[in-house]
């Protein structure tokens, strides 16, 4: 049985691969691991079928998010994803 893994660096990263600290003059980190508002806010369209379907009672299949088994998105360096 596999994972769900929610694709946030979908929502997260920047056009070059990055992730930006801040957006439109505000801070997307509360700390050095926590999202602030502003950074919890850019991940609404990814959980908004999620919370859908869920009300629906039809949660079984998610769309926006990926089924992983064995085989992890790695970090290659800072702010960077590797796939």
């Amino acid at each position: 049985m596999g994972a769900i893994v929610l694709d946030t660096p979908r929502f997260l990263l920047n056009s070059n691969g990055f992730y930006d600290v801040a957006r439109d003059d505000r801070a997307l980190y509360y700390d050095d691991q926590h999202l602030s508002v502003a950074g919890a806010k850019l991940l609404e369209p990814m959980f908004e079928p999620l919370f859908r379907q869920i009300k629906q009672g039809t949660a079984d299949t998610v769309p926006r998010v990926n089924r992983i088994e064995n085989s992890p998105e790695t970090v290659s360096s800072p702010g960077k994803i590797k796939k």
